[in-house]
């Protein structure tokens, strides 16, 4: 594991689910979950972005 890349988020990978919370009330997260839940309901198709899409930089 590195250590040079900052803090580790160490409770979202062990078994206590109480501790998650920091995460789950994360202000960013609950606005990107309803970022996704309106654009799946206005009809928006979700997935993932092929590495060619991603890393096009066309000027």
């Amino acid at each position: 594991m590195r250590n040079d890349l900052g803090k580790y988020s160490r409770y979202l990978y062990n078994d206590n689910l109480f501790d998650d919370i920091k995460y789950i009330i994360n202000k960013d997260t609950i606005l990107r979950c309803i970022q996704i839940l309106l654009g799946y309901c206005a009809g928006q198709t979700g997935g993932i972005t092929s590495f060619d899409v991603y890393s096009n930089t066309t000027i």
